[in-house]
C-alpha cells in the first residue's frame, strides 16, 4: 500500500477498517489546542463530518468555508472560496483544515491541492478525504504534501469491504506521531 502511494516508510501508512475509521483516528488524535478553529468545506461526507462535531464539544470551533460565485459559472457556485480560506488563516489561530477532494454527492473535484499549499503557508495542518478519488487518480502522497490523507479500499480501487488506511506525513501533528506507537510493557 505504501509503494502504490509512493510512501517510502510503510510506518507512515497506518491501516484501518475503512476511511471513516482513518479520518475518526486522524481528527481524533490530532493535536489541536483548545482556542484553534478547524476549517472545512460545506461538501463533507458524514464521515469526516461527524469527527468534527466532536471537537466542537471540546472547545474547538468548526468553521465552513463558504463556496465562491464566479462570473465564469454565470452564477453558480464553485466547491470553496480560497481567498476566504487565505484571509482566514491569516489569523494563525487555525489548527487543522480538513476536506475531501472530490464530493460524494456531485463528484466535484475540490481544490485540495491549492487548500494544501495555501494552508502550510499559514502553518496549519492538513486532513484530506481521498476516498472519492483513490484509485481513479494517481496519489503520491508525499508529493500532494499532506499532513493526513484518509482512503479506503472498496470504491474505485475495488478491494473488499474493510480495508482503509491514514497516511500521515513527518509534519503531522499526532497525539501518537507514528502510525506504529510503542506500547507500554
Amino acid at each position: 500500500i505504501a509503494e502504490f502511494f509512493g510512501v517510502s516508510r510503510r510506518e507512515q501508512v497506518l491501516l484501518t477498517p475503512g476511511c471513516t475509521s482513518a479520518l475518526a483516528v486522524g481528527i481524533g488524535d490530532a493535536l489541536i489546542p483548545s482556542g484553534k478553529r478547524v476549517l472545512t468545506s460545506q461538501w463533507e461526507h458524514h464521515a469526516l463530518h461527524r469527527p468534527l462535531l466532536n471537537l466542537a464539544s471540546n472547545g474547538i470551533r468548526v468553521e465552513h468555508i463558504p463556496p465562491k460565485r464566479t462570473e465564469l459559472t454565470r452564477g453558480q457556485v464553485s466547491s470553496i472560496d480560497l481567498n476566504w480560506l487565505e484571509h482566514a488563516l491569516s489569523d494563525q489561530d487555525v489548527g487543522l483544515v480538513a476536506i475531501t477532494a472530490a464530493c460524494n454527492v456531485t463528484g466535484e473535484l475540490l481544490p485540495y491541492e491549492d487548500v494544501v499549499r495555501i494552508a502550510h503557508h499559514h502553518g496549519a495542518m492538513v486532513l484530506i478525504d481521498a476516498a472519492q478519488i483513490v484509485g481513479w487518480l494517481k496519489l503520491d502522497l508525499p508529493q500532494l504534501g499532506a499532513d493526513m490523507v484518509a482512503f479506503g479500499g472498496h470504491k474505485a480501487l475495488q478491494g473488499p469491504w474493510g480495508i482503509g488506511g491514514l497516511y500521515l506525513s513527518d509534519n503531522a501533528q499526532m497525539a501518537c506521531a507514528s502510525a506504529v506507537c510503542e506500547l507500554p510493557a
